[in-house]
């Protein structure tokens, strides 16, 4: 805004050598030409606002100087905006920045004096852009050389392995991960499995001898490993006797069970006993075991009768437990979200429900299963079990030494033991690396602003290093760089530091 009189207005100027007009933002050539017609003063200033486009043309500003030399007055213009005045000086108007510059008046300069200044006026306006461009050029080329290029430092500091061990346990009543307690979620899965299995009648290791077939349970009496071998005796009170047909090993402890074929030694219906009935145990073994057998000894009698015996339905239910097996991997392990996996330990599938088309002692050629298995499993999650073995993992590094960041690894883990209400407790392995601390600032005051070779000298000296620094400058035409990145060649990543 100027601070001079209002737009139109004929007032003197300081000195009272000039009479101003001030020009508003709607005047144009014609409006300006008939405010100078109403003049009676021979020195008139034109002030000019800095936004008139109508008056910033070389037109408007002719028709003015013709309209004020008719008129037989000294025009003079007054604006701030330079390409202005140099469009009125092209015109012949003398031309002023402000109202305080009219004194002295420039239009009683000598023609040829007024051209100089304002040649000189260009000539210093000019060279100082040209100054203030090269110094804004020469400050960047300063930046860039300073921050662009960057020594780069290789180094391999001495590492070594550490390993422990962490416990965590598996709760199925916990909600949350908690490493604080060493703590993880489980889950309990219990699904139903259904299969089917035949078996041929007589099976693998059985004749149509008319010798009935079945088998007994053994208990062990003693605090010592018993050996049953094959062809042991066994009878009924009545005195039919029956022989194993595989050795078995009882365990050591008193109460320890094994379940052993046996076949009758004569054939003939009179070798089939009803359950409980074999009791008798023959020989030394009496001292030492007890006998009895829990199902039905049958299959005894007339040569080359099928009859279906405990044997065949064993078999059918072995090969139809064995493909429950396999379902209920199946979807055990459907049942897992991502990150998880089923404990194998904890997988268990019983028989709950077995019908036999045919029933021990009924004459076969062939007898079928079908059977409802339960299996049961514990799924954990392994990302969580991995985290929480890490977080709680306390290990002893060595003085000097720092772990390699990303360097832990997680081992198999194994179950300790299991809880009462189905929690597992785990032992979790793990593995890193540590290595020597170096003192990064110490490092990047060998480097920065050195030749690369030089610095490489030095470093060779400095301790905790597995093999000689390398120095490199980015971009290579730079001889030297103000910023250092040091880098572990051996991880790829930034190297570890110290405070110095």
């Amino acid at each position: 805004m100027w601070n001079g009189p209002s737009p139109g207005e004929d007032q003197p100027s300081e000195g009272g050598a000039f009479r101003c007009i001030v020009a508003d933002a709607a005047d144009d050539a014609a409006s300006l030409r008939a405010k100078l017609l109403a003049v009676t003063h021979r020195r008139v200033a034109l002030v000019i606002p800095d936004h008139n486009p109508r008056l910033a043309v070389p037109l408007a500003l002719r028709l003015l100087a013709r309209a004020a030399a008719r008129e037989s007055i000294r025009l003079a213009l007054v604006s701030r905006a330079r390409p202005l005045r140099r469009l009125a000086h092209a015109e012949g108007l003398p031309t002023f920045s402000s109202l305080r510059s009219l004194s002295p008046p420039e239009d009683q300069l000598p023609s040829p004096l007024r051209a100089s200044l304002h040649d000189l006026q260009d000539h210093v306006a000019g060279s100082l852009t040209w100054l203030a461009a090269i110094t804004l050029v020469v400050s960047f080329a300063l930046v860039v050389g300073l921050l662009v290029p960057r020594a780069v430092v290789y180094v391999q500091p001495i590492s070594q392995s550490i390993s422990g061990t962490v416990r965590v346990q598996a709760d199925t009543q916990a909600t949350h991960a908690d490493p604080s307690r060493g703590l993880i979620p489980a889950r309990d899965v219990y699904l139903e499995i259904h299969t089917s299995a035949t078996a041929r009648v007589p099976g693998p290791g059985r004749s149509t001898d008319g010798r009935a077939v079945g088998y007994i349970t053994v208990e062990n009496r003693t605090t010592e490993p018993v050996v049953v071998p094959a062809g042991s005796d066994f009878s009924t009170i009545s005195g039919i006797h029956y022989q194993t047909t595989q050795p078995v090993t009882l365990p050591p402890r008193v109460g320890a069970t094994a379940t052993i074929p046996i076949i009758a030694l004569f054939a003939g219906t009179a070798s089939n006993a009803e359950r409980g009935q074999v009791i008798v145990v023959g020989g030394r073994l009496r001292w030492l075991i007890t006998a009895v057998n829990a199902e039905p000894i049958v299959g005894g009698g007339p040569p080359g009768e099928p009859f279906v015996t405990a044997w065949e339905t064993k078999a059918t239910v072995d090969q139809a437990m064995a493909e429950a097996r396999r379902r209920a991997a199946a979807a055990l392990e459907a049942q897992t979200l991502p990150g998880e996996t089923v404990v194998p330990e904890t997988v268990d599938i019983q028989p709950i429900e077995e019908v036999f088309d045919h029933l021990p002692g009924e004459a076969a050629s062939r007898v079928t299963v079908h059977l409802t298995a339960r299996a049961h499993a514990i799924i954990v999650s392994q990302s969580d079990l991995a985290t929480v073995a890490a977080l709680r993992w306390q290990p002893q590094i060595p003085g000097g030494y720092v772990p390699r960041a990303g360097s832990i690894r997680v081992g198999s883990s194994r179950i300790v033991s299991r809880t009462a209400d189905h929690g597992i407790i785990f032992d979790v392995p793990l593995t890193a690396t540590v290595e020597a601390a170096l003192n990064t600032d110490v490092i990047a005051s060998y480097v920065r602003l050195r030749p690369p070779g030089d610095a490489q000298r030095d470093l060779a000296h400095l301790p905790g290093l597995a093999k000689p620094a390398r120095v490199e400058i980015i971009p290579h035409w730079m001889p030297v760089a103000l910023r250092v990145q040091i880098i572990d060649s051996s991880s790829s990543r930034p190297a570890p530091a110290v405070a110095p």
